[in-house]
């Protein structure tokens, strides 16, 4: 099923086409996993094509513009809508960085599984400190919960390859 954006806002406003990562955030049931599954092509497609300076680039300007939709969320009264998965895709992106210089012992497609599942984890469990961010007002802490919930998700993808 398919969620109608609220009528004042526009897929043709570049913010709340990133901030719903190109719709994805409308799918429903379970938003962020449809964002996040939908950012994994262009993670995997980083990793495999790109460096790790291009993927921080790309976290970073993610998350600006998703900030910039969620704050277009937040004018109409919509504090950390659903749709909104800009988020979920920063985050997933940083739980990605390891694949950039840790040799995996696991297949690829394997650990890119574990990594969606760690951060998909974070993102739904929201222990402390991401709480703590969650339960902040501001279109700000929309997008940064899931930032520290994809640095949560890297330190475990981490601590596997180690041992």
């Amino acid at each position: 099923m398919i969620r109608k954006l609220n009528k004042k806002l526009s897929m043709h406003d570049y913010r709340i086409l990133v901030a719903t990562w190109f719709g994805s955030g409308l799918l429903q049931p379970a938003s962020g996993t449809w964002g996040t599954l939908f950012a994994l092509p262009f993670g995997i497609a980083m990793i495999m094509f790109t460096n790790i300076h291009f993927l921080i680039s790309a976290c970073l300007i993610v998350f600006y513009l998703g900030y910039l939709g969620a704050k277009e969320f937040e004018a109409l009264g919509e504090h950390d809508a659903s749709s909104i998965v800009a988020d979920e895709v920063v985050g997933m992106w940083i739980t990605l960085i390891p694949f950039f210089f840790i040799q995996f012992t696991l297949p690829f497609w394997f650990m890119i599984l574990v990594a969606f599942t760690l951060f998909r984890f974070y993102d739904v469990f929201k222990p402390y400190p991401i709480s703590f961010f969650d339960k902040r007002q501001g279109a700000v802490y929309v997008m940064f919960d899931d930032v520290i919930g994809g640095v949560f998700a890297l330190a475990v993808l981490c601590l596997i390859s180690y041992f």
